[in-house]
């Protein structure tokens, strides 16, 4: 299941077929980015001149995927932490809420990470695929 909150603050559930359709970019962030004294990676807000709009990140890795996709000439719009992917697999329940979510006239919708390897899926997101019921392997750090 796919969780995202719209633009009005009404939160919704849907499959993985019926959120490639969803404007993700003209809705809310899914969760909210900590912020606290010390913490580890700064977060802030890119003003992204694609939506018009600033967009918040959660780290320095995450800012700079923002301004790659605000020089892509192919991207139309893009969120921060637009969904959570929310399934269960052997191990139990997990969630996940990607870093951004791009749309493309050639593409569509997707759903980016940038996950460290060590901790990235072994699957490509093409592999997410609508009715999978269980999370990609992870790799082995």
């Amino acid at each position: 299941m796919v969780r995202y909150i719209d633009a009005d603050g009404d939160e919704h559930y849907v499959g993985l077929a019926e959120a490639a359709a969803i404007p993700f970019e003209n809705g809310r962030m899914a969760r909210n980015i900590p912020a606290y004294r010390d913490i580890a990676h700064p977060s802030g807000r890119y003003w992204a001149a694609t939506t018009g709009e600033l967009v918040e990140f959660e780290s320095h890795l995450e800012e700079k995927w923002l301004t790659l996709l605000d020089f892509d000439a192919g991207i139309t719009g893009f969120s921060s932490q637009p969904m959570e992917l929310e399934a269960a697999d052997e191990h139990g329940p997990w969630h996940h809420v990607p870093i951004s979510s791009p749309r493309s006239p050639a593409r569509g919708t997707s759903a980016h990470d940038a996950s460290a390897p060590a901790r990235a899926p072994s699957a490509s997101p093409a592999q997410l695929i609508p009715g999978q019921e269980t999370r990609p392997a992870r790799h082995q750090a």
